[in-house]
């Protein structure tokens, strides 16, 4: 995570982090509140989206092929 943010600075970018402890109704609730905000993308990192946003999304660890989405999965070291 910290990578993602030093990045994200390095280019520029303000970024928000939040926690959802996999509950459903947070999942659903923060694209929204984030979208409406001005958010110009998401990555979720072991969040499970259920449907496209109208943004873009990088799910790392995500595990659902949604349009709009781009996965990024994770394998074991050596693999």
């Amino acid at each position: 995570m910290s990578g993602i943010g030093d990045h994200l600075m390095r280019e520029g970018y303000f970024y928000f982090s939040a926690q959802h402890r996999h509950k459903a109704d947070m999942i659903e609730e923060y694209p929204r509140l984030l979208v409406g905000r001005g958010a110009e993308g998401i990555i979720a990192i072991d969040t499970a989206l259920h449907h496209e946003l109208p943004i873009p999304v990088v799910a790392v660890a995500g595990h659902r092929k949604i349009p709009g989405v781009t996965n990024v999965l994770l394998s074991p070291a050596g693999c």
